[in-house]
């Protein structure tokens, strides 16, 4: 199961400390966030009031108390309406903690939560450096100690077999198989359903930043609210790993439009939840089929400014 995490982790005096945040893997402190970012955070030391998962249902607004627990967040000069955070769900005793030396059998707590659209962060090109964001766990009578963040542009993730799209919905998005990319018709793309050159597609994520006039822990209004400046790479290479399409040294900024995207923008009815149409391109020569060891033929990589994620899939021809 590929998990969003940032591990905190409680000592024998009763503190906290980051023991790591990342995506697919973990990365050292601070983890960057996007405005509007949804991610999970595995905390010990705080106790919720429910003895089994608790989570808020689609096209609900995020209440910023959840089982007893609240997630608040500072950040200097960001013109936050409210330190509270919005919560979309709480696991008690979710994932036992790393085995470290010092506490090697406490549980942990996963929260998901949402980072406020209201957040700060660098422009690319223009210089600068916005203060960190940290966000602390709290019970109402013991709390983490501040977990630091990174704020940039876009940090993105597709979502798969994760605890964000367990949460998303109540968990009823789609079921917890593979990456969240569906056909047209909400069917996912998968070895007995595959995708065909030509067709549209529709990713989900979460973590591509600003939306005109979305609003921290609503549902998105339909329309959905479109944005600019991603592109996709196409690898029909079996079992590819998502890739950037820049160079290494590349500064970060937008790329050039792609005409293979059709729509990107958040989902009507789901809170800081992204859908990104796009039509596979024909692929250079004769594909590998999928089975057996061959779990896709092709990788798609949403590429932003500061960040790139994807996800393989399987396509017939």
């Amino acid at each position: 199961m590929r998990f969003v995490f940032a591990f905190v982790l409680a000592t024998a005096s009763g503190q906290s400390i980051v023991y790591s945040a990342g995506y697919a893997a973990p990365s050292p402190a601070p983890q960057r966030i996007a405005p509007g970012q949804i991610f999970t955070i595995f905390v010990s030391g705080v106790m919720p009031n429910t003895s089994g998962p608790v989570s808020v249902p689609g096209g609900q607004p995020l209440p910023t108390t959840l089982a007893g627990l609240t997630a608040q967040i500072a950040q200097a000069g960001s013109g936050l309406q409210s330190p509270l955070i919005p919560i979309l769900a709480v696991v008690p005793h979710g994932s036992p903690c790393p085995p470290i030396a010092y506490n090697p059998n406490c549980l942990l707590t996963w929260v998901s939560v949402q980072i406020p659209y209201e957040i700060t962060y660098a422009i690319p090109g223009e210089g600068g450096f916005p203060s960190s964001v940290f966000l602390t766990v709290s019970d109402g009578t013991n709390s983490s100690t501040p977990i630091e963040l990174s704020p940039v542009e876009d940090q993105i993730h597709v979502l798969t077999d994760d605890t964000i799209r367990q949460s998303l919905n109540g968990g009823q998005m789609y079921p917890l198989q593979g990456p969240a990319i569906t056909h047209a018709n909400g069917a996912l793309v998968d070895l007995a359903n595959p995708a065909i050159p030509g067709e549209e597609l529709v990713m989900y994520t979460v973590g591509l930043g600003l939306a005109p006039n979305a609003k921290t822990g609503q549902p998105t209004a339909s329309p959905a609210i479109s944005l600019r400046g991603f592109s996709m790479k196409y690898d029909y290479t079996a079992n590819a790993a998502p890739s950037s399409n820049k160079p290494p040294t590349a500064a970060p900024g937008p790329g050039a439009p792609d005409p293979s995207i059709l729509f990107v923008g958040l989902v009507p009815g789901l809170v800081g939840t992204y859908q990104v149409n796009f039509v596979i391109p024909s692929p250079p020569g004769p594909l590998t089929p999928c089975g057996a060891a061959v779990v896709s033929n092709l990788t798609v990589s949403l590429n932003g400014s500061y960040s790139f994620d994807g996800a393989g899939i399987c396509v017939a021809q």
